[in-house]
């Protein structure tokens, strides 16, 4: 984490407290800019551990897609992707006929050696030609495929994350909240004690379209805040 004013590193103090009259020992745990004042002035501001743990699971609130609309809301993103399947049907297709072309020469030039219209060394030369070719087009269309399954793969593994971060980042230890938050967030910084969390790629389609995703979800909410009389008018 960084100082959103001067760049420098956020660091943590460790501070005890012994209680005389329990004769035990509590411990804070202050997080403050490395920076120098009076350049910057978020020097001297320190802001408890605990304090930026509410910020961050505020943030989590703010981003988390409801379990139950993961599936609806997978769907949407996927159909903002669009272009981006029509383009990888396109390119497989161009793969495609490219092999099968290959492959038809193939058969061509051995009819062609039969035939005797062209010499052993010339046939086995185009062969060698050819499969080289042919190697290289479905080894193309081989990635082509992993990668698209691989990216459908990500998402559904985003929106797993995403709907659940939350509750695990509530419940779990300090090195399950660090391996969270490395995953959500790309950058932070800190500024007037507030964090600032710069979201990871992966995550940026997912906030942009939130409101569309919990939309359905929202109409369904029951309208708490209305009367007994204007419920009925409904």
């Amino acid at each position: 984490m960084r100082c959103a004013e001067c760049g420098y590193h956020v660091t943590c103090d460790v501070k005890r407290k012994y209680n005389k009259a329990t004769d035990t020992t509590k411990t804070y745990r202050y997080y403050r800019c490395t920076g120098r004042g009076p350049v910057c002035s978020q020097v001297g501001k320190l802001v408890r551990v605990e304090a930026l743990e509410e910020q961050f699971d505020e943030y989590l609130a703010s981003v988390q897609v409801r379990p139950e609309l993961k599936e609806w809301g997978l769907t949407r993103v996927k159909e903002k992707f669009k272009e981006s399947s029509q383009q990888f049907v396109g390119r497989l297709g161009v793969l495609d006929a490219k092999i099968t072309t290959l492959i038809q020469n193939k058969d061509h030039l051995l009819k062609l050696l039969i035939d005797e219209t062209i010499s052993k060394s010339e046939y086995e030369h185009q062969k060698q030609e050819i499969e080289g070719e042919l190697i290289k087009a479905k080894a193309q269309r081989e990635s082509l495929m992993v990668s698209n399954v691989q990216w459908v793969k990500k998402i559904e593994e985003s929106f797993d994350f995403i709907s659940s971060a939350r509750d695990h980042f509530l419940k779990g230890d300090v090195f399950k909240k660090r391996e969270i938050a490395k995953a959500i967030g790309q950058n932070f910084f800190m500024k007037d004690k507030k964090l600032i969390v710069e979201p990871h790629p992966w995550l940026v389609p997912i906030i942009e379209n939130k409101g569309m995703v919990c939309l359905p979800y929202d109409r369904l909410e029951p309208l708490k805040n209305l009367s007994g009389t204007a419920l009925a008018a409904l």
